[in-house]
């Protein structure tokens, strides 16, 4: 269970949120002096509708809470065990329950309510989801000859089903915090529900002393989420490895190698969420302005009713080290991922009646590298320390469009202030910005070319063929490195630590574009320095040539977001035996202080480095505009064994 009193944050462009009013408020300006007496506070001049944020932080209630219960059981049956045969019955069944409250009340004296005429908010909103996997499994193992063959058959089913409902009450009678209390009480319901289901066979073998693998699988799918519910889409993979054995010399370095390789293929589902909606449905809304009569009105994008999942294919090979008397290994793999029938949502013209298309199609093509080094330092009866570090890159490239022309994708704020833009033969996750100092001239383009990237001058940009974009970054990163060290003393006390770094993505920072607007950016005028042409001043612009640059180019706001960040790091103590026996009969008791996102070391002048305003998706992240704050959390917990 969990309670949360949150604030008010995020775009709002009605001067409502804090970050939407504070840019605004120049520094010399006392905010605290509003307060003429406790609860009641003045209006402020700087913002529109005189919002005060201390005072909506004072009246303002936005309380969430939230049950959840996670829980697995599973059913083992061997109907034969014996040297050579084994026959089990495998039945694991797991579920995820949650059932979130939230109530915001808004009183009529907030500043900033009486803007629609409709003074004082009280909201009411329920969400309940569950999560339900299920699956039955025949595994067969039969030994001969010095090998072994392990046959499987099973299948699966998972239901994912959430429902949101929100009863909102506007011009609140008497200012009570109740939603029948208002004279206006609109009601929103959101339902999403995916039922996937699925079968498969595996054949795996072992031989030559153990040293050889091979594996064989075939996969049939289908969901309720495709257009075709009915349709079974088939995925095999197959996997080998050889091990090397050298560990009878305990002089040897290498005490094993194994090489392995595999090649697999799955399938990416379309997406049925409450936000977006499923996407191979054309969404309808209910309309009741034509004289009061309620109708059926098309939303801006346009389903797909043939959406298929995206193909996933991918091959790696790699090569797995122990020596050193097994305190040290390494792991390279190097693999690449081709995807094909991406689902796209591609912006379409107005006259179209449409905002944007979902369909299949793009094929993408991902490569990468992984390297984990582990290491044990020290081993004693007294104190071990083992160390892991691990390096992940990766690359994306977009292969074939399928014909279609280069395109905005429709998540974020368009190109005019850096956005995500598809085009055949560059990264997925490229972010562009229009430029005016894209001309279309070849000669001139070379010349004002910024940070190594070339001039991109099409209709698309600007409609008129003259106004260009250039990339300006990216919101995948150029590496990731994790390093994780485990430290135990005396056998009963453990401390865990994980670090990550990760170097050269990059992130659109609206939040300081508010500031440039207000002003109040910190740089707004840069000391000593005078104003040049606002064309040369990237990547160095001050607040004063970034608003020039508004509405002309999509670079200013856009910086290097490298990071280090103290993920976890947790202290585990194991109470003596004996103490744990005195209670009820414990085997062992254990207590755990734990903190997750201690600190953060990083470049970035923004909230977080992580920001990303719409959410958990591919494409379409790095992007802050005035986001909630990233928390810094500490635990402490104890695990009890009966």
């Amino acid at each position: 269970r969990t309670n949360a009193r949150r604030g008010l944050t995020n775009n709002d462009n009605a001067s409502v949120s804090y970050y939407m009013v504070l840019p605004f408020v120049p520094s010399f300006v006392d905010m605290a002096a509003t307060e003429v007496e406790p609860g009641v506070f003045e209006p402020l001049a700087f913002s529109a509708n005189g919002s005060n944020p201390l005072q909506t932080s004072t009246l303002l209630e936005n309380d969430e809470e939230v049950w959840r219960l996670i829980g697995s059981m599973n059913m083992d049956l061997d109907l034969i065990n014996n040297e050579k045969d084994r026959l089990q019955i495998i039945a694991p069944v797991g579920v995820d329950y949650f059932s979130q409250n939230n109530r915001i009340f808004s009183p009529p004296e907030i500043f900033w309510e009486d803007a629609d005429g409709l003074p004082g908010t009280a909201l009411d909103g329920t969400s309940r989801g569950l999560n339900l996997n299920a699956g039955a499994n025949a595994v067969w193992a039969h030994q001969f000859s010095g090998s072994s063959l392990t046959s499987s058959v099973g299948l699966g089913y998972e239901l994912r089903d959430v429902t949101v409902n929100r009863i909102i009450g506007q011009d609140l009678t008497a200012g009570k915090n109740k939603t029948d209390a208002a004279v206006q009480v609109n009601t929103q319901e959101q339902r999403a529900k995916v039922e996937d289901f699925g079968f498969y066979i595996q054949e795996e073998w072992i031989g030559f002393d153990d040293r050889l693998l091979l594996t064989g699988m075939v996969r049939f799918d289908q969901s309720s989420a495709n257009g075709d519910t009915e349709e079974l889409f088939i995925f095999p993979k197959g996997a080998l490895s050889y091990r090397i054995f050298d560990g009878s010399n305990p002089e040897n370095f290498f005490s094993e190698l194994k090489f392995r390789a595999a090649y697999g293929q799955s399938g990416n589902q379309p997406l049925c969420a409450l936000r977006e909606g499923c996407q191979k449905f054309t969404s309808l809304q209910i309309d009741r302005n034509l004289e009061g009569n309620a109708g059926l009105v098309r939303e801006g994008t346009a389903g797909a009713v043939d959406l298929s999942p995206e193909r996933v294919t991918e091959f790696e090979a790699g090569i797995d080290i122990t020596g050193l008397n097994d305190r040290l290994t390494l792991e390279l793999t190097g693999y690449n991922q081709e995807i094909k029938n991406i689902i796209m949502s591609r912006t379409l013209a107005l006259s179209t009646g449409f905002v944007d298309q979902i369909s299949n199609g793009a094929h993408l093509r991902n490569t990468g590298f992984e390297a984990t080094v582990g290491y044990t330092p020290f081993v004693s009866s007294g104190f071990t320390w083992l160390s892991r570090t691990t390096f992940f890159m990766n690359r994306s490239k977009v292969v074939d469009l399928q014909g279609l022309p280069p395109f905005e994708h429709n998540v974020g704020f368009g190109l005019i202030l850096g956005g995500f833009f598809i085009q055949e033969g560059e990264s997925l996750t490229q972010m562009v910005g229009t430029d005016i100092t894209c001309t279309g001239n070849p000669e001139i383009d070379a010349q004002n070319e910024v940070q190594g990237t070339s001039c991109m001058v099409s209709p698309e940009f600007g409609g008129t063929g003259i106004t260009g974009a250039r990339q300006i970054g990216d919101s995948e990163p150029l590496w990731n490195m994790a390093f994780v060290n485990d430290f135990t003393i005396a056998k009963n006390l453990n401390l865990y630590t994980m670090f990550e770094w990760r170097y050269g993505q990059s992130v659109t920072n609206l939040t300081l574009l508010l500031a440039d607007l207000g002003q109040t950016s910190q740089d707004f005028v840069a000391v000593g320095r005078e104003p040049g042409d606002v064309r040369d001043c990237h990547p160095d612009c001050f607040g004063e040539e970034r608003v020039q640059e508004f509405f002309v180019a999509g670079f200013p706001w856009t910086f290097r977001s490298s990071f280090f960040k103290a993920r976890d790091i947790s202290l585990t103590w194991t109470l003596p035996s004996a103490w744990a026996s005195a209670f009820f009969s414990s085997q062992q008791i254990r207590l755990r202080l734990s903190a997750r996102n201690l600190f953060t070391i990083t470049p970035y002048e923004g909230l977080d480095p992580e920001v990303s305003n719409f959410g958990n998706t591919n494409v379409g992240r790095s992007i802050e505009v005035a986001p909630y704050p990233p928390s810094r959390s500490v635990w402490l917990g104890f695990d009890i064994t009966l």
